[in-house]
């Protein structure tokens, strides 16, 4: 988990209201399947929780139950400070129900989970209304590789 907290810091991620930022580019419509899981970070085992490896493959995070969103975009985008960040919209069936989650959980720290990995970690900073930027210090291939992993279209992120 020290090595989860210095990487959660170094990297200062966190989740911004998608209004506070443009994506790069056009956000390119998903195939009806694509979906986002969203987890929050839980410190004690319990029935509904399970350990779930992060992407780096040196940690492990427990997570509680999965809440599976619709997705209907996804793009790389850029922060409020010019980083590179991942830009996506969950569609319009579950924007009520996206919202009121993070409404939820404000101050707790949300996993976006794909294909059984945690491929970040944020701290909900306020509801988020339907979509949302996931920033921090990410290189430009970082932020591509979650994307395509968010699309389905590639099956490794941070190689």
């Amino acid at each position: 988990m020290k090595n989860l907290t210095r990487m959660i810091l170094v990297s200062t991620l966190a989740l911004f209201i998608g209004c506070q930022s443009k994506p790069a580019g056009d956000m390119a419509a998903l195939p009806d399947t694509a979906a986002i899981d969203v987890r929050f970070i839980v410190n004690a085992a319990d029935a509904t929780s399970e350990l779930l490896p992060f992407f780096t493959g040196d940690e492990e995070l427990r997570v509680g139950p999965a809440h599976m969103f619709g997705l209907q975009e996804a793009s790389a985008s850029a922060d409020e400070r010019g980083f590179p960040a991942i830009a996506f919209k969950v569609t319009d069936d579950d924007t009520e129900s996206f919202t009121q989650l993070t409404a939820d959980h404000i101050g707790d720290r949300m996993a976006i989970v794909v294909d059984g990995q945690v491929i970040s970690v944020a701290t909900v900073q306020a509801p988020l209304p339907g979509s949302a930027i996931i920033s921090g210090r990410f290189t430009p291939e970082y932020a591509g590789d979650i994307v395509s992993r968010l699309r389905g279209e590639t099956a490794v992120v941070g190689d």
